[in-house]
């Protein structure tokens, strides 16, 4: 990977904000939810559909929102190989 195909990647990861803690129990909690209705057989109903979607787009998000601590834990792994 260049160092150009690297900057941009970091530049675009740091658009993301960082979570404060209430955020992250919030959108946990969604993504839980979304986790017990996928578990469960037969019809939803629209709203636990919409609870489904919340969920999808809360994962999305604190995936989004932690890879810049991804990075500096890889980065930092990096370093101890070399």
């Amino acid at each position: 990977m260049s160092t150009d195909s690297i900057k941009d990647y970091l530049t675009e990861i740091g658009r993301f904000p960082l979570l404060t803690g209430e955020q992250e129990i919030q959108l946990s909690r969604q993504v839980r939810r979304m986790i017990e209705l996928q578990a469960m057989e037969g019809e939803r109903t629209k709203e636990e559909l919409r609870a489904i979607k919340r969920g999808q787009r809360a994962r999305e998000t604190m995936m989004n929102c932690n890879l810049r601590l991804v990075v500096h834990i890889a980065k930092n792994y990096v370093t101890r190989l070399n």
